[in-house]
């Protein structure tokens, strides 16, 4: 039974966009730029500003890109009200897609309510045998019928994620959260089991394999644009220092029973980055000499 005391304060749940989403739509207008600020560097400013005396119609495509960019970054970081949402009030919980699927594709806000007779609120990962339908909560209650609110999360849920679902939640509420794995037969069957969340292994597994490319597309790019060295250099130790910040970010974040020191991690990952950065700087005007410059 919910109880029955002051209400309290709501909980808003604001689903951004991943990291590698923001990562794949930031990528063409870090690149737009890179080529921007290098052709500025191989033309010089006199022959930068007299082809656009000369040629007004460049001003056009300059405000074309800053166009695409703005766009970009706006989709990589959209305003709070744009954002898909989970509203938990002591009376209601309500899921609010994004703007952008209720104008396209007419996506609306689904709504249940919370009453006295509820007993308890369940985060449901459904699944038909073995293929996932998503996540929904689920409010129970004594003598009156589940009502489901399905939520997009747009991200995997990992333990600390869901332990901060739960926590707000409850707060708002006042009922108890219980994760539970609905697998739904062909028959019609449902089966109800514990849900246990991982505790974020996909969410390091695709951060380490991103790192471990780090140096080879830095590489690339440097190889691509052919820097000076010390720009090269500079851009290099940019890359390794990016990466360390990311490691102990992630060790703080997730702890494991050996937790090496900054020391160690320098250490242990400056000679192998190095090479691996260095050896794509070289051999990339070689492997894709009609693409470099």
């Amino acid at each position: 039974m919910r109880d029955q005391g002051p209400p309290d304060e709501p909980f808003i749940l604001y689903f951004t966009p991943p990291v590698v989403l923001r990562l794949i739509v930031l990528a063409p207008p870090t690149f737009i730029i890179l080529q921007v600020l290098y052709g500025g560097y191989t033309l010089g400013s006199a022959r930068l500003l007299s082809g656009f005396r000369y040629h007004p119609e460049l001003w056009g495509l300059v405000v074309f890109l800053i166009g695409c960019i703005a766009f970009l970054l706006r989709l990589a970081f959209p305003p709070r009200h744009t954002q898909a949402r989970l509203e938990i009030r002591p009376g209601s919980i309500s899921f609010v897609p994004r703007r952008i699927d209720q104008r396209w594709s007419g996506a609306a806000v689904t709504e249940a309510a919370v009453t006295p007779q509820s007993a308890e609120i369940l985060l449901c990962h459904k699944l038909l045998e073995r293929i996932p339908e998503g996540f929904s909560l689920v409010i129970c209650g004594n003598h009156e019928p589940e009502r489901e609110v399905r939520v997009k999360f747009g991200r995997s849920l990992d333990q600390q994620y869901c332990q901060k679902l739960t926590e707000g939640i409850t707060s708002a509420t006042g009922l108890p959260v219980r994760l539970v794995t609905r697998r739904r037969s062909m028959d019609g069957s449902v089966q109800e089991t514990e849900w246990i969340p991982t505790t974020g292994t996909a969410f390091v597994l695709s951060a380490s394999i991103g790192l471990a490319a780090l140096p080879f597309i830095g590489g690339i790019v440097v190889g691509w644009l052919r820097l000076r060295p010390e720009i090269i250099l500079a851009i290099g130790a940019a890359l390794w220092l990016a990466k360390i910040l990311v490691l102990i970010t992630l060790a703080r974040r997730y702890p494991s029973r050996t937790k090496p020191s900054i020391l160690t991690l320098s250490l242990s990952s400056v000679f192998p980055f190095g090479a691996a950065y260095g050896l794509a700087v070289v051999i990339t005007p070689y492997v894709l000499p009609g693409l470099t410059k």
